[in-house]
């Protein structure tokens, strides 16, 4: 059997937890994890540009959609792991 990677892991953990959109910016160190986004097919990957629009936009989704308990939906991508 093959080991899991942490990326794996952390996308498990959070599908697992309700996630359903990531907003955020791909590249160097979270590649390993838009690559198992995409595997796993669980959870969207929204790429935008710049870290403070992909916070804006999962406050923005979490206001829209008028109910609090859909903040722990959206996980905000802001620095590097």
């Amino acid at each position: 059997m093959a080991k899991k990677k942490v990326a794996d892991l952390l996308v498990d953990v959070l599908a697992e937890a309700g996630v359903r959109q990531i907003y955020g910016v791909s590249g160097d160190s979270l590649n390993g994890i838009t690559d198992s986004i995409r595997a796993k097919k669980q959870i969207q990957w929204i790429h935008l540009r710049h870290e403070e629009t992909a916070a804006f936009a999962a406050e923005r989704k979490r206001i829209s959609r008028e109910d609090w308990r859909s903040a722990r939906e959206h996980a905000v991508r802001g620095t590097c792991i």
